[in-house]
């Protein structure tokens, strides 16, 4: 699927509009032990997350995007509550998550779901759609006996597939019908918030456009607050309001789909973009091609996170991490180049 990354295209909301975030995230951390010793702690952790600060709003959505080990899945898990900041907040309507218990933590996890990226693993092999969605509404009491096959029904209805299709097992389905049945399994407890890790990666490309579609129709309809997060920048273009690139665990930039994407602003951000196909013949963009070693993630760099891999890469960019630059409201790089009033290198397009 690809879209066209030049002209105006129209959003579903802008932050004026969008009201106060529903979700928060503050300078929030995350490691992992990469070799747990038997006795005392590990010596060695991968930073997975170092500092990310994020909003979601309802009607609005944003895009996370950076290469594999970048710390993006991390944060959809840090979101969801199935992982724990070791340092930072994340708050749900002001309050922060990690002190729910209990019915409130129950609560949360029914106002916060999540699209996994793969169907085949998220859906229980032995459980007919029936039984998985019954489990679901029975555990957060959303429906009766006498409601419960009605609701089935219109769960069904609501993500593209037939109300016969209840009584069957998971592996009786195709791909992009499974990934529906996930779909129609977090949309089951009526959430507020959807977290959307790679949803359609695993999918023929055919069929990726219609799940785009249904998750787009979806959150419209019910102003759903959703993180989208994955590789293809045509898709994040095509589905989101706002993009954050990540890149070692820390946000490089951040802005309105439309500037992201029309005027990229830090280095990594442009290699990115430059890799995105043409679909205009005889337009050419020039490629970015970046060298240098990606730093370890056991070893978290002082500076910039970039700096192994930028062209473009000044002393101080070793040491320091930079201060965020904001050229214009809505658009916010982390970069040295424009503090020092060098110019990055630009995406020639003849």
């Amino acid at each position: 699927m690809s879209a066209q990354l030049s002209g105006t295209k129209k959003r579903h909301s802008t932050p004026g509009e969008a009201g106060a975030p529903l979700v928060q995230l503050r300078a929030v951390y995350k490691a992992f032990p990469l070799q747990q010793r038997l006795l005392g702690p590990s010596r060695h952790w991968v930073y997975a997350v170092n500092g990310v600060d994020l909003q979601l709003t309802p009607g609005r959505t944003v895009g996370l995007v950076g290469e594999s080990g970048s710390g993006k899945s991390t944060v959809g898990k840090l979101i969801c509550r199935l992982e724990l900041p070791d340092s930072g907040q994340v708050l749900y309507d002001g309050q922060d998550v990690t002190r729910f218990r209990g019915a409130a933590l129950r609560a949360y996890h029914r106002q916060v779901q999540m699209v996994f990226q793969n169907p085949y693993a998220a859906l229980n092999p032995r459980k007919r759609v029936d039984s998985m969605l019954r489990e679901v509404l029975k555990v957060h009491r959303l429906a009766g006996c006498s409601q419960m096959e009605e609701r089935l029904v219109q769960l069904l209805e609501q993500v593209g597939l037939p109300a016969e299709s209840r009584h069957r097992f998971p592996f009786e389905f195709s791909g992009g019908q499974r990934q529906r049945l996930c779909i129609a399994r977090a949309l089951a407890v009526e959430p507020r918030v959807l977290v959307c890790d790679e949803p359609v990666s695993a999918l023929d490309v055919s069929i990726q456009a219609q799940i785009l579609h249904l998750l787009k129709t979806i959150q419209q309809k019910n102003q759903l607050a959703m993180l989208f997060i994955s590789h293809d920048l045509s898709v994040v273009y095509h589905m989101c309001d706002e993009v954050l690139i990540m890149y070692l665990g820390k946000i490089v930039e951040r802005g309105e789909a439309e500037r992201i994407f029309s005027q990229p602003l830090h280095p990594y951000t442009r290699a990115l973009l430059s890799a995105i196909p043409v679909a205009e013949p005889g337009r050419k963009r020039e490629r970015i091609v970046l060298h240098g070693e990606i730093p370890s993630a056991t070893r978290r760099p002082p500076g910039c996170p970039f700096y192994s891999r930028c062209p473009q890469r000044l002393p101080h960019c070793q040491t320091e991490f930079p201060p965020a630059h904001s050229p214009q409201t809505g658009h916010t790089v982390w970069c040295w180049l424009y503090r020092e009033g060098h110019q990055p290198i630009r995406m020639d397009q003849s």
